[in-house]
């Protein structure tokens, strides 16, 4: 057998796959706040009780982590957060638990990174256009968190301790935030050769 130590991986085929064309996203996902609802393959912010919206995937994932989707603020609602949410933990009250990965952040006046919605970690002046639908990408790989629009990166931050695992999720701030198309992506963690492996391999091979 071919001995490797594989630190070096590619994000590949997305591990999970959402369309919200029927009811089944259920199966996979969490509507950890607010009011959801499936609209011609999108799932929307819907009004209801409060304007906090987030939709968590039910696996917790190890290793580095990407989710891309399409997005828009739909014209005639408050514009606000098309957004990724990142928790470490069950419970999104925990301060320390979750970051959020934001792109129309208070009320599209930015995009940034923040812990828990208290302390920025990367902050950009980017806004985005109602009724304008785009592709956005938030990656947690190591120490490393980046967010991109349509395929340029706005946001970036690099920490001193990796994130060893956690639930991705949805995030958005009032009603009328579509999101669509999306795919969450995970490398996992590296494979390690055992501390013998070498030698195992020398002595088999003669």
């Amino acid at each position: 057998n071919e001995l490797k130590l594989k630190e070096v991986a590619t994000w590949g085929r997305p591990m999970a796959e959402e369309h919200f064309a029927s009811k089944s996203w259920r199966d996979d996902w969490i509507a950890a706040k607010g009011e959801w609802t499936a609209d011609r393959g999108r799932f929307v912010t819907a009004e209801g009780k409060g304007n906090k919206f987030c939709l968590l995937h039910r696996r917790k994932l190890y290793g580095p982590t990407a989710i891309e989707f399409d997005a828009e603020m739909l014209p005639g609602f408050p514009e606000c957060d098309l957004s990724v949410v990142w928790c470490q933990g069950d419970d999104l009250g925990d301060t320390n638990s979750y970051y959020l990965l934001q792109t129309g952040a208070f009320e599209n006046t930015c995009a940034l990174i923040s812990k828990a919605d208290k302390i920025c970690l990367s902050y950009s002046d980017q806004v985005l256009q109602p009724g304008r639908r785009y592709r956005i990408r938030a990656e947690i790989e190591n120490c490393r968190l980046s967010l991109s629009i349509d395929g340029a990166t706005v946001c970036e931050y690099e920490g001193v301790f990796p994130l060893s695992g956690g639930r991705i999720g949805l995030y958005g701030y009032f009603p009328g935030k579509a999101f669509g198309n999306t795919r969450i992506y995970s490398k996992g963690v590296p494979e390690k050769i055992p501390i013998n492996g070498v030698g195992d391999s020398y002595f088999a091979r003669r």
